[in-house]
């Protein structure tokens, strides 16, 4: 009976330390990870309610991540930055995949050719954007503490659960035995 009261408890020690090594390696690899590679982008008026950012030079192999508070957000060549205006900004523009969620829109831009990029926001004010531009490489290395912290955090969970409900085995009563 002792050594199952003490397996229990080293079960619940066992889960309990992967549980918060877990959540301190995902709280840790996402708040350096993601906002160490994230950068807010400043803007300067170009003209009625547009808003540039300044050139983003691409190499090859990288991708841009924009996060913002507009839908009105865009990417074009820097060489047709000057031109650009919100009555053709769809003969511009380059194409990514873009989310919104509750009012933050992220746009994904994975095939880019290297060169000169603008980011080029229509609106009363001046955005909130921010971008990641990494490769793929880098930015899976950079996110896995995040994805191993994840797994740990849910294995710790996990654990930590059968040994909070791994009880001792009722035997059946024995009329026969005193108690």
């Amino acid at each position: 009976m002792e050594l199952l009261v003490l397996m229990r408890k080293n079960i619940v020690i066992i889960g309990l330390v992967l549980l918060i090594a877990g959540v301190a390696i995902f709280y840790a690899g996402g708040d350096l990870g993601i906002r160490g590679i994230s950068v807010p982008q400043t803007f300067t008026e170009k003209g009625a309610n547009q808003w540039d950012s300044s050139s983003i030079q691409i190499s090859t192999g990288q991708l841009i991540v924009l996060t913002t508070n507009n839908s009105k957000t865009f990417l074009v060549p820097a060489s047709d930055a000057s031109v650009v205006t919100s009555n053709n900004i769809t003969h511009y523009q380059i194409n990514g995949t873009a989310t919104t969620t509750s009012g933050v829109t992220t746009i994904e831009y994975t095939s880019l050719s290297p060169g000169a990029y603008v980011i080029v926001t229509f609106g009363a004010h001046s955005s909130k954007v921010s971008m990641i531009k990494e490769t793929i490489n880098t930015l899976l290395i950079k996110l896995l503490p995040i994805l191993l912290g994840g797994v740990l955090g849910f294995v710790g969970f996990i654990v930590l659960i059968i040994g909070l409900v791994l009880r001792k085995k009722q035997l059946p009563q024995d009329p026969g035995m005193t108690y």
